[in-house]
């Protein structure tokens, strides 16, 4: 286990990004895996998580790049091997929630054993809420809630999984003049879905992929103030790099804003076992 991550907390460990794609395996990728690794270590990152895009199609077959889930598991075993003694590399998947392909999907994982898995909901409805056509016709109560709803709905998935993945998704290419999710707007909701976070013991993803918007990181600060409030504790960050660019984008930035909240360290999956990173140790 490279650069001193050992069981307890906290640990001295470098900067550790739990969220990346490659080119090899997801389509809106622009590296491939080995090159991300590389500029990873350039970067001084001593634990990343590569996480794949797991979205089927609405038809319940696999993305084209990611059509075969046991090679996937074997390629990325393969390069965890290669480049065990430089850095910690975490066999993950991002997967996109939809109800109709839940139990799919858990078939699907059955045996992989991922080292780290992110549930994310990308789509609502058949509408993924990146898009403009989510928000065609909608108000934002409408738009949002509905993704929060989807969030709540996805908590109780029937796969494993250890972190929620950029809570507040709808946010990114919101057309609203205030595309931000206030959580007074949506207090009861947030709340549903924090409190059950919390209660299963699951990871909430800070991401620092928010596409040019007016806010630095998902969940936005107020989320993630309700957050602390509630008790939650288990943070993980997340560039969501697609390109290798972005491994650790606004790392720092995130760690001190988590710090002057009370949390002690982002949370990282290792060995099976959650470990807290260090954030003095990281800065």
């Amino acid at each position: 286990m490279p650069k001193g991550l050992e069981k307890g907390a906290p640990n001295a460990l470098g900067l550790a990004d739990c969220h990346i794609h490659t080119s090899n395996f997801s389509s809106d990728a622009v590296d491939t895996a080995e090159t991300m690794v590389r500029a990873a270590l350039k970067k001084g990152v001593s634990y990343l998580a590569i996480t794949d895009h797991l979205d089927l199609k609405p038809d319940g077959s696999l993305p084209s790049r990611l059509n075969e889930l046991p090679a996937y598991r074997r390629a990325l075993t393969a390069l965890k091997e290669k480049y065990r003694d430089q850095l910690e590399l975490a066999a993950g998947i991002e997967i996109g929630f939809v109800p109709q392909h839940a139990a799919r999907i858990a078939a699907l994982l059955d045996g992989l054993a991922f080292d780290y898995i992110i549930n994310s909901v990308h789509e609502v409805d058949g509408e993924d809420c990146y898009f403009p056509a989510y928000f065609q016709g909608k108000t934002k109560a409408r738009a949002y809630c509905g993704y929060f709803e989807a969030v709540l709905a996805s908590l109780d998935a029937p796969y494993p999984y250890h972190c929620v993945g950029h809570l507040g998704y709808v946010e990114r290419r919101s057309p609203y003049p205030d595309p931000a999710a206030h959580y007074g707007e949506f207090a009861e909701t947030l709340d549903a879905v924090l409190e059950k976070i919390i209660r299963k013991k699951k990871i909430i993803e800070l991401n620092t992929n928010t596409y040019g918007g007016s806010f630095p990181w998902l969940p936005n600060a107020g989320i993630l103030s309700r957050y602390k409030e509630l008790g939650g504790e288990r943070v993980a960050f997340g560039s969501d790099a697609h390109q290798k660019a972005r491994i650790g984008d606004k790392y720092k930035e995130a760690a001190e804003f988590l710090k002057g909240m009370g949390f002690k360290g982002f949370t990282v999956i290792s060995d099976g076992n959650e470990m807290l990173t260090d954030f003095d140790a990281n800065i």
